[in-house]
């Protein structure tokens, strides 16, 4: 009976050593994701590929949202939970509608894309 119960303790303190080691690796994602890597690829972040400068596009926010007020700028990035830093920050915009990107003709290809869905329609003006 005590070798049964010895045996029962090492087995509770493998569990709990092992929630620990998954408590910590789970540390180390949320880190890596605080650390502004969220939005990288995967393939970037093996090849070390970080990017410093802004791109350079040609888009600006419509006239629209530029003359709206900085306190609304405000009450929209609360309301959709928008974290920002930095200088330069543009207006939040609240739809794709709403950006007036120009149409894409369906007979335009993007990459070798015969057609654009979502954001693939969006890397030829970026």
């Amino acid at each position: 009976m005590d070798q049964h119960q010895h045996l029962k303790e090492k087995a509770e303190a493998r569990k709990e050593s092992a929630k620990e080691k998954q408590l910590k690796e789970e540390e180390k994602i949320l880190e890596s994701v605080a650390e502004g890597r969220a939005l990288m690829s995967v393939k970037e972040m093996a090849k070390g590929i970080t990017y410093d400068d802004p791109i350079k596009t040609s888009w600006t926010p419509p006239r629209y949202v530029l003359s709206m007020s900085e306190e609304r700028h405000e009450r929209v990035r609360k309301k959709y939970h928008i974290l920002v830093e930095g200088d330069g920050i543009p207006p939040p915009i609240k739809s794709f509608k709403e950006m007036k990107f120009p149409a894409v003709s369906s007979s335009a290809t993007c990459r070798g894309s015969a057609s654009f869905t979502g954001f693939g329609a969006l890397r030829k003006y970026l």
